[in-house]
């Protein structure tokens, strides 16, 4: 079994400058979401989490709304893989 967890503060600052440990030569969100995603698709993932979101630092509520995105794409695939429909 997989447990995933995604620390924010591995985003570049452009993505995610509300971190406690911002990263010039951070990740690209784009990227980390298609592996998050390949992960996913095992079946073997049984949690997922996203940490490290500080409104404190945050600007714009950027970091925020990424980890939404992430959530959101994630419950998403689940979805698809499962045959599921997701209401919104």
């Amino acid at each position: 079994y997989i447990y995933v967890t995604t620390c924010s503060d591995v985003f570049s600052s452009s993505y995610a400058p509300g971190v406690s440990a911002t990263q010039s030569f951070g990740l690209d969100p784009e990227i980390v979401l298609k592996y998050l995603k390949y992960i996913l698709k095992s079946n073997k993932v049984v949690s997922f989490d996203i940490c490290e979101v500080s409104p404190r630092f945050d600007q714009d509520n950027a970091t925020a709304n990424l980890a939404a995105v992430i959530v959101f794409s994630l419950v998403n695939t689940l979805c698809e893989i499962k045959n599921l429909s997701l209401q919104i």
